[in-house]
């Protein structure tokens, strides 16, 4: 089977800066009858969807190795019809940190998301939007934070006892993720059994599975969104990457 091509590029990142600002989002406004409108269609198939507040990039990006931006707070509501809509507004962007979680014999850890959930199906590494919980003191958004929250939650894998390792910011159109490598000693066998009981345990799981990657042959491009494939892509490709 071919190598799978990944959309993103891929950069390394050493520092990380991202700040909430009080500013406002003209899309929702202008937008807001169509936005209440689309969110009744999606509750109306999806009663399980929750209209909560999410933070979105309104600038910044990536000089050299150091990673700022200011963020802003929207209703989930006007983030899901801006992205259902092609990431129309091209001024703000989806900044989100995602846990790349690589075993002890290489492979890695993902999990696919649960039928309830927008992403149905789909296969992605831990992780999720940024979102007040992650804040500072001084309004400083703390991304390492929300990716050892979002992977406990999605997994109840913890990232305090695997080995941090570097960042990789993979940026497509509207969308950049920062995922961060976290080396456990377990086996991927036994990541994905822990994964699997933590989502049997819950009582409505984001995850409907755990899904080990070990080689390129096991991405699927249909499923995996690019930066799931571009962090696969390079850590398969280059074990350095994930030491």
């Amino acid at each position: 089977m071919p190598s799978v091509i990944p959309e993103y590029r891929l950069h390394p990142v050493n520092r990380i800066e991202l700040r909430l600002v009080n500013e406002t989002w003209p899309f929702a406004k202008a937008n807001k009858a169509e936005i209440a409108s689309h969110w009744q269609a999606l509750t109306a198939q999806n009663s399980s969807l929750f209209n909560g507040n999410i933070l979105l990039m309104v600038r910044g990006g990536l000089t050299g190795d150091l990673f700022q931006a200011d963020l802003i707070e929207v209703d989930y509501a006007s983030f899901i019809t801006w992205r259902d809509w092609g990431w129309c507004d091209e001024t703000v962007h989806d900044c989100y940190g995602s846990a790349i979680v690589v075993s002890s014999d290489g492979a890695l850890v993902m999990g696919r998301m649960g039928l309830h959930t927008v992403n149905a199906g789909k296969i992605y590494p831990p992780g999720g939007s940024l979102t007040r919980e992650d804040l500072l003191y001084g309004g400083a958004v703390d991304l390492t934070a929300s990716i050892a929250r979002e992977l406990v939650e999605e997994t109840g894998l913890n990232a305090s006892e695997a080995q941090a390792g570097g960042f990789y910011m993979a940026a497509f159109d509207q969308r950049i993720a920062i995922g961060q490598v976290l080396r456990f000693a377990e086996q991927a066998d036994a990541l994905a059994a822990q994964t699997r009981a933590h989502i049997a345990a819950e009582e409505l799981p984001e995850l409907s599975e755990a899904v080990i990657i070990r080689t390129m042959a096991d991405m699927d491009p249909d499923l995996m969104p690019p930066h799931a494939l571009a962090f696969s892509s390079a850590l398969l490709e280059n074990a350095s990457v994930a030491r």
